[in-house]
């Protein structure tokens, strides 16, 4: 797969009143939590109907229960879980509601649509539509949770909230790719150095300019420090990333990090002395960022070696998890060899009783 000659941020629409041909909400509303409603088939998930909004207002849902054999439309949330907290409301209707973190909250809200016409957004979040509480439900569906994201029309990797000049950071991140990728397949002799004292000679902004700062603070976000992180990434062709509002290639900050590596993105978008956030060079988000990538790239070529479980758990070691046993479940969907050894995700079991 050869990587895209240019790179565009995109962000979502603002809002506007509803027309007269408005896209209305189903009445066919599920509107018992799942505690009260199984699953009806081992083939069925959840999906979350997100409802419009912007800005404070309350968020709203309607939960649906799809079957994955009839290839439903939806999008795989992945985000990282963060603190939790537990202090903020997923509505159901006026009488029922998700609790749900910080995290998810601020995905949630950057994620619904702004504008009434474009209707609910279709998701499957993992904290919503699996009964964490219902153990046998929660083995099924983590068990199959490498089929829901490589069924999904598409992933989107949410890295946080607009914060620290993250709008800058990534139009500058795009710039800096599309100035590398001028120089991809050129002669070293045709010249791409960038030494801080010709950034100007390169169209550039000064050493102390907020761009730089910008990019490594995006670069050093902990998007890339789950072992869930892997399959979601890995699995599906149609992967972006987002933050706040803005999406963007899941290859763009990877590439900063490997043009760097190369020469050909100045040192200082990765890494600076006297930025005391970002003065180590390979820190662990920027190795899992560049390892998850090659992976990812070589599966869509079709290069990717068959790897076994004990070969992905190798490739994973610098992934974190709440949860030790999530360190084999949340990579059995990439392994080729997980059906021959027969693991099941089963959380009633200890960790030592999994791992020996």
């Amino acid at each position: 797969m050869e990587p895209e000659d240019r790179v565009v941020v995109s962000t979502r629409p603002s809002r506007r009143e509803a027309s007269q041909t408005a896209t209305h909400l189903s009445d066919g509303v599920n509107s018992e939590l799942y505690a009260c409603a199984a699953l009806k088939s081992n083939e069925h998930i959840r999906v979350l109907h997100l409802h419009p909004g912007e800005g404070d207002e309350p968020l709203f849902c309607s939960v649906h229960e799809v079957d994955l054999g009839a290839n439903p439309e939806y999008e795989a949330l992945s985000y990282v879980w963060g603190t939790p907290d537990f202090k903020h409301q997923l509505n159901i209707h006026l009488n029922h509601h998700f609790t749900i973190t910080s995290s998810l909250n601020n995905a949630l809200r950057d994620l619904r649509h702004a504008n009434i016409d474009a209707g609910p957004r279709i998701l499957w979040v993992d904290a919503c539509c699996i009964d964490q509480s219902n153990i046998p439900e929660r083995n099924q569906q983590v068990q199959m949770m490498g089929r829901i994201y490589r069924q999904a029309s598409r992933v989107i990797s949410y890295i946080g909230p607009e914060a620290d000049d993250s709008n800058l950071g990534l139009e500058f991140a795009s710039r800096l790719y599309n100035l590398a990728m001028s120089f991809l397949g050129k002669p070293r002799e045709a010249g791409f150095s960038f030494e801080l004292d010709n950034l100007a000679a390169r169209g550039l902004p000064h050493r102390e300019a907020i761009e730089w700062k910008a990019v490594r603070r995006l670069l050093r976000r902990p998007n890339a420090s789950r072992v869930w992180i892997l399959q979601e990434y890995v699995l599906n062709q149609n992967v972006v990333m987002m933050c706040g509002t803005k999406t963007f290639p899941c290859e763009l900050l990877p590439r900063i990090y490997a043009f760097h590596k190369m020469g050909m993105t100045p040192r200082i978008a990765v890494t600076d002395l006297r930025d005391e956030d970002a003065a180590g060079n390979d820190n662990k988000t920027l190795l899992n960022l560049a390892s998850m990538a090659s992976l990812r790239l070589k599966r869509l070529d079709g290069t990717a070696e068959t790897m076994s479980l004990a070969k992905v758990l190798i490739k994973c070691h610098g992934l974190d998890s709440t949860d030790p046993r999530d360190k084999v479940y949340g990579i059995l969907g990439l392994a080729s060899d997980a059906d021959n050894i027969g693991i099941r995700v089963d959380y009633s079991i200890s960790v030592t009783d999994l791992y020996i």
